[in-house]
């Protein structure tokens, strides 16, 4: 499937937006990415899309194809690993990431962080965040959606901005439909895989199943005597007991592999805002 949509991949990471979006039928136009860890992943497996290393230097007015921007804008400024200085932060690269946005106009953005974002600064920042992209004529709506919501056995809460604009294009009743995709998952089919667990024991129950079975199941309720299936999450190698079943002496470069996957979004989640997103349309 292919759709008419463009997408400007800014702080990509190793392509979890673009993983997402290509499954969706939709094509990335351009990375935007410093680390080069991440640069080697982003050739590899879309070895003829350009890839810019500092979202200084990108001219929005450049990308006018791209229909949708999305954007992990750096988290350690909102992050309860860090010292969270918010704006204070040298990292804090919001205000490069909504002039892009207001020089490319794109018809969708979507944002990700961590959950600290919304409570940093008396909340001031996420207000901020939002403001600006209303500023530019977007519709926004901000999500918390842990990663254990589509199968995962950790909570990994983050928050997923979405906004519309309609200067690119007309939708209506575009975030109605958002919030009731997000409300009526439990009764869809596809509930059979991913499951949102709101409460803190169904949380509960899930942690304690994948401490006890520790293999790649399905996330979800089983009927007595039913047995879990496999599922896209694997919590570590059947082979050798090592990550991967790649030794130290074979991958050298740990590290940096540790430090992308710690800084990826869930694809999954980003699979299914995607797919909202055309619904939508």
């Amino acid at each position: 499937m292919r759709t008419n949509h463009k997408l400007l991949d800014l702080f990509s990471g190793i392509g979890g937006f673009s993983l997402a979006a290509e499954q969706n039928g939709i094509e990335t136009i351009a990375f935007v990415e410093k680390e080069k860890f991440c640069q080697k992943v982003l050739k590899k497996h879309w070895s003829d899309v350009p890839i810019i290393d500092d979202i200084r230097k990108v001219n929005g007015k450049d990308f006018g194809a791209a229909t949708i921007i999305s954007g992990g804008f750096p988290c350690q400024p909102f992050s309860v690993a860090g010292k969270r200085r918010g704006t204070d932060d040298d990292r804090y690269l919001w205000d490069e990431t909504i002039r892009v946005v207001a020089e490319c106009k794109p018809r969708w953005f979507i944002g990700e962080n961590v959950e600290g974002i919304i409570n940093i600064q008396d909340g001031m920042v996420l207000r901020q965040v939002q403001d600006d992209l209303e500023k530019e004529g977007f519709q926004v709506q901000c999500l918390v959606i842990p990663a254990s919501g589509i199968g995962a056995w950790h909570q990994r809460k983050r928050v997923w901005i979405i906004g519309y604009s309609e200067h690119n294009g007309n939708v209506s009743n575009t975030n109605s439909r958002l919030r009731r995709r997000r409300g009526t998952i439990k009764e869809s089919g596809e509930n059979k895989i991913w499951g949102f667990y709101p409460s803190q024991e169904e949380q509960t129950k899930q942690h304690i199943r994948s401490e006890t079975i520790r293999c790649d199941v399905v996330s979800g309720k089983f009927n007595e005597g039913e047995q879990p299936t496999q599922s896209w999450w694997q919590t570590e190698s059947k082979l050798c007991g090592v990550p991967n079943g790649v030794s130290y002496e074979l991958d050298k470069g740990r590290a940096d592999r540790i430090k992308a996957l710690g800084n990826s979004i869930v694809p999954q989640i980003a699979e299914q805002i995607f797919r909202s997103i055309i619904d939508a349309e």
